[in-house]
């Protein structure tokens, strides 16, 4: 059975319904896809999809999916991305993030877009018209924002404040790599051939079990793969030979990339085996890359991590610097670790900002205008930065309010635990749902 789901958007100056400028498609910022599953990252529209115009300033595109045939989309109340790409008075935009309840709808219609920021600044300041001067106001704008500088909260002056929501919790979950077969062995030679297809390039890690003909299973660790049909265990096998015997070979990776925006850890990391999640663990503990490479490179025994490192990746032009953790040792099973991190809200996108609910909106709105204030004064405070300097006070004591309460040491003086009512809520940034 299929599904249908329509996304609208809206475009007006001053409360005037306006046509794009150009015709608007689906399309992300890096020309990849139009429609995209934000919980797989399965792509749903191809790139380049044409919108349909409805009426003046209004556009549309309704998603088809075929729910038996795409299982993995047929949910659609799950929050999928996409982007549109037009140009409007010089100012090109790009991401909306389309929802699928009245609540999620509203939430959105009330936070600063690009355009609506346009607008404001043009409200204040008609002769602002440059493209590239408006771009430069807004980035301004939004880094008195993300970036405060010192205001005076609750009669006391607050500098470097960071917003409680810089800093997300994300769950990095490792996995198992998996494949079964039949392969050939031979009495007292450590050669595994495989019967068909070729070996994953991550044999060389991974523990296989193979079934003798009498059914029972023997476990190897692969000590090397040689080529895509032959690999060498551990030690020799033992039984008899064989060229039909069945086999299941494992691998968890001890590497995995972290988000896009990950520009740091906060605090520790929480470790849970998603197959015994009554199992406690100690938190992991981070150590410099040198330091777990050292073990990394040996021979391991897979169990549950103990140390991990942050790796820097590779440098991305779109995104910034990359990175990804290390663990040590392989994980044996699969596990969930839990984390926050500094959002390294740099390396997003340039053009498209935080949604932040109404609050952030109205901040990000008010620093906007500071800023095109000190743009056109050559520096001079005025009536509009006064007033961006009470809202992130406002803004900033609001968010005091709303962070962890700590209640001290839990009951049993042995443990290091503090508890907090701290809300783990999801993460938006340049409308990209960047929760891991």
């Amino acid at each position: 059975m299929s599904q249908t789901w329509p996304i609208t958007f809206n475009v007006d100056i001053g409360g005037i319904a306006t046509d794009l400028d150009a015709t608007p498609t689906l399309s992300s910022a890096d020309a990849s896809y139009g429609v995209k599953n934000t919980a797989t990252g399965a792509v749903i529209v191809n790139d380049a999809t044409s919108m349909t115009r409805l009426s003046a300033g209004r556009y549309s595109y309704t998603i088809t999916v075929d729910a038996e045939a795409n299982p993995d989309h047929a949910d659609y109340a799950t929050q999928y991305t996409y982007s549109v790409e037009w140009v409007l008075n010089g100012i090109t935009s790009y991401t909306v993030i389309a929802h699928t309840t009245d609540a999620e709808e509203t939430a959105v219609s009330i936070t600063a877009s690009y355009a609506d920021l346009v607008n404001e600044i043009q409200d204040a300041f008609p002769d602002i018209t440059s493209a590239t001067k408006l771009a430069r106001i807004i980035k301004n704008g939004y880094t008195m924002f993300l970036y405060p500088p010192e205001v005076v909260v609750n009669g006391r002056p607050v500098s470097g404040y960071k917003w409680s929501w810089a800093s997300p919790l994300a769950v990095l979950n490792t996995i198992e790599e998996y494949d079964t077969g039949t392969v050939k062995v031979v009495e007292g030679d450590a050669t595994v051939v495989l019967t068909g297809g070729t070996w994953p390039s991550w044999a060389e890690d991974a523990t296989i079990v193979i079934t003798d003909g009498d059914g029972d299973d023997y476990t190897f660790t692969v000590s090397e793969r040689t080529d895509g049909a032959n690999i060498e265990l551990s030690s020799e096998w033992a039984g008899a030979s064989d060229d039909t015997l069945a086999y299941e070979i494992h691998y968890h990776p001890d590497e995995y990339d972290l988000p896009a925006a990950f520009g740091g850890l906060e605090g520790g990391l929480t470790l849970i085996s998603t197959e015994s999640p009554t199992t406690s663990f100690p938190q992991l503990i981070v150590r410099p890359s040198d330091f777990v490479a050292q073990y990394a490179v040996a021979d391991q025994n897979p169990s549950a991590p103990l140390y991990v490192s942050i790796v820097p990746d590779d440098f991305v032009g779109a995104t910034g610097q990359r990175y990804r953790m290390l663990l040590w040792p392989q994980p044996d099973l699969n596990y969930a670790i839990g984390y926050r991190y500094n959002v390294n809200l740099d390396a997003m996108v340039a053009g498209q900002y935080h949604p932040g609910g109404p609050a952030s909106a109205q901040m990000a709105k008010k620093c906007c205008l500071a800023a095109a204030e000190l743009l056109q004064s050559g520096g001079a405070v005025g009536t509009y930065y006064n007033l961006a300097m009470q809202a992130l006070a406002t803004g900033i004591a609001h968010d005091i309010s709303m962070r962890p309460s700590n209640l001290g040491p839990s009951q049993e003086n042995s443990l290091a635990v503090s508890w907090d009512n701290r809300l783990a809520d999801g993460f938006l940034y340049n409308g990209v749902d960047i929760t891991v």
